[in-house]
């Protein structure tokens, strides 16, 4: 029996956002494309390759945390060939954009990340020179099926890039400015998913509700696009991520009221509460009007979950501005909350010319204290579930004390434990018998197949 270190093997660790996992599928097409096998494990992979992000400090610590690691499987390799380490993603290019002051700050940025990474990865390279390679390592194409490892859930980019600037992020300069994919395109990959049964559609872009494109003469925005998708036949669902407060309009909002496909979650980062320091962030909108958006949502889709991105700590950020936040946060009782301590960003506004000035022990207790909020709101929104009947895509299943259960997301992307075994990808109504801060429990009610309920076997 041939052992696994001796086939074409291959490794992908992935850090970061939706669209990192997108292009690391994309690199894994490839490769299952020409024949390679999966390796369960680092060390028995021929070819590792490296996705990285750059949006914290802390993932790229991350990245360099693999360098003992990998050093250690290339010393205990029997071939001096393998492993092939590739490393990719937003920390290995860089765009220079905006004043000289940035622009030298990111070439600096760029040339020290690289040479901390020629010590341990044999490449180092943007996303394309990256495909570029793996596919003349991979070899000629032997499969002309491919099957994505993510059997329920399909990842479809609609664009790349952002022109937002943002002073304390780091995107304009890793994935460079807003690129819109072509309306064609985009509906091919959607309908190609639902063709190859995918239970879930994500739609992507850093700014993915900034979309703009054309069908012949017409011009669509993101809300014509989810119209346009939502008309489409089949049993699935439609998420997208992530969206910027300013492009959330009433438009959009009573798209996903009113559609079939179209699920009841939206993502909006608040990012602060403060309208002075969303000001310093260039955020372009005021707390008030994200609170309006808030309101519009509730009423137009009383059932949505709101979910956001908040950081603490930011440059100046006082008392009084993290109180603000507080208020906010309290208002519009978000279903769940990405809180973040501000690390500055090479190259970046806030990075170059704003003093990280908030002490780390001051950053932890805001984060804390917000974390706190968060869990309380949560426990209080959850429970409220309890009694009422949830749309449900099943994903996987564990064993506890001899029990099987079968765990999914609802539509409005909450964890549920449903009692029982259910096959992975099915639609199903359930009840909601529990929760907790984070998850809920429910029984099953009945399976559910192109918007028609039918008897549970």
């Amino acid at each position: 029996m041939t052992r696994e270190s001796e086939l074409k093997t291959y490794y992908i660790k992935t850090f970061g956002c939706p669209m990192n996992i997108s292009d690391s599928e994309n690199i894994e097409r490839v490769l299952l494309h020409a024949g390679w096998k999966k390796a369960k494990y680092m060390h028995n992979a021929k070819l590792i390759v490296i996705n990285t992000c750059s949006v914290r400090k802390k993932s790229e610590d991350k990245v360099f945390g693999l360098a003992e690691t990998i050093k250690s499987i290339k010393r205990k390799s029997t071939k001096k060939k393998y492993p092939i380490v590739i490393v990719t993603g937003c920390m290995v290019k860089r765009e220079v954009r905006g004043p000289k002051l940035l622009k030298e700050s990111l070439i600096k940025a760029e040339r020290e990340t690289l040479k901390k990474l020629s010590k341990w990865a044999d490449y180092s390279l943007d996303i394309e020179q990256a495909k570029k390679l793996i596919s003349k390592i991979a070899g000629q194409q032997k499969n002309k099926v491919y099957v994505n490892p993510q059997k329920i859930t399909a990842l479809v980019p609609i664009s790349f890039g952002c022109d937002n600037f943002c002073t304390y992020c780091v995107v304009p300069y890793t994935r460079g400015p807003l690129i819109n994919r072509k309306y064609s395109e985009i509906m091919h990959d959607v309908k190609e998913a639902i063709k190859n049964g995918k239970k879930e559609i994500i739609l992507l872009g850093q700014n993915v509700n900034s979309w703009k494109g054309k069908t012949g003469t017409k011009d669509l925005d993101f809300s014509d696009l989810l119209q346009k998708i939502d008309k489409l036949k089949g049993n699935f669902w439609v998420r997208f991520t992530s969206s910027h407060p300013k492009d959330i309009s009433e438009r959009l909002i009573e798209t996903i009221a009113k559609s079939r496909h179209i699920t009841p979650w939206i993502h909006i980062a608040l990012q602060s509460g403060s309208n002075r320091v969303l000001r310093k962030m260039n955020r372009n909108y005021t707390a008030e009007q994200f609170i309006e958006k808030v309101r519009l949502i509730r009423k137009k889709v009383p059932h949505a979950s709101i979910t956001t991105d908040i950081i603490v700590g930011f440059p100046e950020e006082s008392e009084k501005d993290f109180r603000e936040t507080l208020k906010v946060f309290k208002i519009c009782k978000f279903d769940m909350a990405y809180i973040a301590k501000y690390s500055p960003r090479p190259g970046t506004v806030a990075g170059e010319l704003m003093k990280d000035n908030i002490p780390e022990e001051i950053k932890s207790e805001r984060l804390k204290e917000l974390t706190k909020l968060l869990k309380e709101t949560n426990r209080k929104r959850n429970m409220l579930l309890i009694g009422k009947t949830v749309m449900v895509l099943t994903d996987k299943h564990v064993r506890r004390k001899g029990k099987i259960y079968t765990i999914g997301k609802t539509s409005t992307n909450k964890d549920i434990e449903l009692v029982g075994f259910i096959q992975t990808g099915k639609f199903v109504k359930a009840k909601v018998t529990g929760s907790s801060i984070f998850s809920l429990k429910g029984k099953i009610i009945k399976m559910v197949k192109g918007g028609k309920e039918e008897s549970q076997d």
